[in-house]
Parts: structure tokens; sequence; C-alpha cells
């Protein structure tokens, strides 16, 4: 380095090799599986994973590397709820509603669903 002369650092090796990976697609689409996972953790509120894997390999020409990078993105798993529905006796049809009971006005399904929560000691959240 010649004195009275700054050099500008050089880029980030990474940065380099992940906007050069698939003709420049790679970044791009790397930063939106981020945005999915933050979403996914946000709205779940649990963790989840995008995992970076970067081969490199040297090949025959001096000096020429072959760079591999690959995304794997493991969002969050969402866990199943129940519920609960009656079947009448002949055709085994569901329903939120028992089909032996006779219908109340201003009762729906809401209030069903309060009573399950109740018989199963679920709380209310």
């Amino acid at each position: 380095m010649e004195s009275g002369k700054s050099q500008a650092p050089p880029e980030n090796r990474l940065i380099t090799a992940l906007r050069s990976c698939s003709d420049g697609e790679f970044l791009p689409a790397l930063d939106s599986q981020m945005k999915e996972l933050i979403g996914a953790a946000c709205s779940t509120g649990k963790r989840g994973k995008l995992m970076l894997t970067i081969s490199v390999t040297p090949t025959k020409k001096g000096g020429l590397l072959e760079i591999d990078a690959r995304a794997t993105l493991k969002l969050p798993s969402v866990e199943p709820s129940s519920t609960f529905l009656y079947t009448d006796d002949n055709d085994y049809s569901l329903s939120r509603e028992d089909p032996r009971q006779p219908k109340l006005p201003g009762v729906g399904p809401a209030e069903v669903k309060s009573f399950a929560r109740a018989a199963t000691g679920e709380s209310h959240e």
C-alpha cells in the first residue's frame, strides 16, 4: 500500500457470496424467508429456524471456487385445536347444537362452547 492513499476495505465475503448465488436471486429469497419466519414466530409465540448452509469447493482451475448456498426454513408448529360436536342417532351428522335439545330463542353455539369448556375444565382465554 502506498503511503498517503487509503484503500477501501473489501466487501464482506459472506455478502459477496450470497449476492452472487443463483444469479442474484438467493439473497432476496433468503430475506423473504426471514420475513416469513419472523411473522410466524410472532403470530405463534414459538421458535422457528432459518438454517443457512454454504458449501465451498475448490475447482481444478487455480483460485476458482464453487460456492453453493442453501436455506432451510422450519416454521414454528401450530398445535391443532380440538372442538366438541354433537351427533344425532340416525345418520351421525355433526353439529355444534345438540339435536336432542329443543331450540331456545337467543341461545346458540357460543353457549355450547362455553358449556364444553366448563365440562372439561378448560380455561377461557
